[in-house]
């Protein structure tokens, strides 16, 4: 999936269903920990090459990217040994990368929506 990312021709018609395969597939906690971190990876080079775009064209679909974004980086992690990156970690970064790349206007009420109900469980 990321060496597609550089040919933004072909994968803009299919971004909806591209990243909708990804979070499931980085949701899935029965799924190897390595196919999660590619699909987690993918999920954060989005931001990087398409984040101007979802956020004009699909703005629900960069909201459910961050909802599940905080729901990996709430994920028990004592799973993973020490040595490796853990879903909780990959999803900090993915986060970071789209409170850099998403205009604050847009951004800030999904990131405090979703702090505040992971604060209140």
């Amino acid at each position: 999936m990321t060496d597609f990312l550089g040919e933004k021709r072909v994968l803009r018609p299919h971004l909806p269903l591209l990243i909708e395969a990804a979070i499931n597939i980085s949701l899935n906690t029965d799924l190897a920990f390595n196919v999660r971190e590619v699909s987690i990876y993918f999920l954060e080079q989005i931001g990087d090459s398409f984040a101007k775009h979802l956020t004009k064209k699909h703005p629900l679909i960069l909201k459910e990217i961050i909802n599940a974004g905080f729901k990996l980086a709430c994920e028990d992690d004592s799973s993973i040994p020490d040595e490796e990156e853990s879903p909780h970690s990959l999803s900090l970064y993915m986060l970071h990368n789209f409170a850099i790349e998403v205009p604050l206007t847009i951004i800030y009420p999904v990131f405090k929506e979703n702090i505040a109900l992971f604060c209140s469980h």
